[in-house]
């Protein structure tokens, strides 16, 4: 059985990554203008390998919070708090549909891959390439609803 209280700080490094990447990435491309003649390792160490990193934090961050849901039920008391949506879920059809807590730990986990993006109105968002395109093609998620979140755990 996993214990929630051991959970928690796992979850809080792995939204301080996935939050950290997510954040830093406009600021970095700023940085990576001033080596345009230099090549070398920059693009790497700039945005691969935080990249890779970020992705790892939130399959692992998907997993624990699923774990959490599991043992402490925390998808049933989001929903009794009215908790909001997470971002949206693009189906076959082109409709949209909202995406909540429990979807969202779903997609992360059954997604195909991650890309980072800013959105204008969203700011910061993961999307999550569908591995199933009769099912859904992409869910996105808000990098400021999923920070919320992690955030406001075990402080109850």
């Amino acid at each position: 059985m996993h214990q929630p209280h051991k959970l928690v700080p796992l979850i809080w490094s792995n939204c301080a990554d996935v939050a950290t990447f997510a954040l830093s990435r406009t600021n970095a491309a700023e940085i990576r203008k001033r080596f345009d003649s230099f090549r070398g390792p920059i693009d790497g160490v700039l945005f691969e390998l935080p990249e890779q990193k970020a992705d790892r934090a939130l399959l692992e961050l998907g997993t624990l919070l699923r774990a959490l849901d599991d043992a402490d039920g925390l998808s049933d008391e989001l929903a009794r708090l009215g908790d909001g949506p997470y971002g949206l879920v693009l189906k076959p059809d082109r409709s949209r549909e909202d995406l909540y807590f429990r979807d969202m730990t779903n997609k992360i986990l059954h997604a195909r891959g991650f890309e980072w993006s800013d959105d204008k109105k969203l700011g910061p968002v993961i999307n999550c390439v569908g591995n199933d395109p009769t099912r859904w093609l992409h869910a996105l998620i808000r990098v400021d609803r999923l920070l919320a979140l992690c955030g406001q755990l075990g402080l109850g």
